[in-house]
């Protein structure tokens, strides 16, 4: 997605969206032919170690820091409505 299509979606595209999508024109990330990486219900688990190997995770990592994304995995954590995290849930979550 260019920064103009992410400008269709009505929001104007973060400055690191941009540096993210520009290091995508010289790597193809592993993330790009992996449907896992954009479903709501994967284990981040099985993904994390994937994105700890790939020299566009520091890009990856901050356009997630600025936008929030509320799907998918972005540099091996979720940052939406799920947090990513592998373990036992939170005492109050019961």
């Amino acid at each position: 997605m260019s920064a103009d299509t992410y400008r269709g979606l009505g929001q104007p595209a973060p400055a690191e969206f941009q540096e993210l999508h520009d290091a995508m024109q010289i790597i193809d990330p592993a993330c790009l032919a992996d449907d896992r990486f954009t479903a709501d219900n994967a284990p981040v688990g099985d993904l994390a170690p994937i994105c700890a190997g790939c020299p566009l995770t520091p890009f990856c990592e901050a356009y997630a820091l600025a936008a929030r994304p509320s799907a998918g995995v972005w540099a091996g954590r979720r940052y939406g409505s799920h947090t990513g995290r592998v373990g036992r849930p939170r005492k109050d979550a019961a």
